[in-house]
């Protein structure tokens, strides 16, 4: 829920100006940041983990400009996925790999 939440509020800031946009903004940011908390119960290879990461890092990137925390963001969650895949039951390993894959393009983009 938290994910979809940050997801609105930051389609919200994408396309608003001034005060509504910085309030958007705002509340995207909360609900990532409270998300990413909740999530870290989850394997860190669980795709919804994954999701919320690479939402929340496009979200520092796109709207915040903060480009060096969206890449912190993004390598964390590649970093300890990685170590957790095999953890994952199989079902979930293709959708975990494909965000994973997401991940490592938007830090390729980014570091450039």
């Amino acid at each position: 829920y938290l994910k979809m939440q940050g997801d609105y509020y930051r389609y919200a800031a994408e396309f608003a100006d001034g005060d509504a946009r910085t309030t958007s903004a705002q509340k995207a940011e909360m609900a990532y940041a409270s998300g990413m908390a909740s999530a870290a119960e989850l394997l860190a290879a669980h795709p919804i983990r994954l999701g919320l990461a690479l939402n929340y890092s496009v979200f520092q990137h796109e709207v915040l400009k903060k480009t060096e925390e969206a890449v912190m963001t993004a390598q964390t969650a590649l970093n300890t996925a990685s170590s957790d895949l095999a953890n994952l039951p199989p079902e979930m390993q293709n959708d975990a790999v494909l965000t994973m894959q997401l991940l490592q393009d938007n830090l390729g983009l980014w570091r450039q």
